[in-house]
């Protein structure tokens, strides 16, 4: 965790010392942080990125109606069953979870048109 602060407060830090120009324009010439992919580099220029979320769930739904535990392990189909190894009804029925996930990305333009990406991340899940 230490490591993904330290590394997001360096590329933070390198980015903001970087004029419009070297950053590659204004904060619209690229797409949300979210949407992969939606552009290429220069020759020699690169990227960094640095993504967190956080997702909390709780209880289960059919729809709009709230279903119990129970009711799921016993009378709702599996919608994977005939897979194999897959029975006609869960045996076990989360109740709730959370997520929190780290991804560090970078991307690095070795010519004009050739952009590589690359992306590592971090997932802490509890159910």
């Amino acid at each position: 965790m230490r490591l993904y602060a330290t590394l997001f407060m360096a590329a933070m830090a390198w980015t903001l010392s970087l004029s419009p120009a070297q950053a590659g324009g204004s904060a619209n010439s690229h797409a949300p942080i979210g949407v992969m992919g939606d552009h290429m580099h220069k020759s020699g220029e690169f990227m960094l990125s640095y993504r967190t979320m956080h997702m909390d769930m709780d209880g289960t739904r059919k729809g709009t109606s709230a279903l119990n535990p129970v009711t799921i392990a016993t009378t709702e189909p599996n919608r994977f069953f005939g897979v194999a190894g897959q029975p006609a009804t869960l045996r076990v029925v989360p109740t709730s979870m959370t997520m929190d996930m780290h991804m560090l990305g970078g991307m690095y333009a070795p010519s004009d048109w050739l952009t590589m990406m690359v992306m590592a991340n971090y997932l802490k899940k509890e159910m």
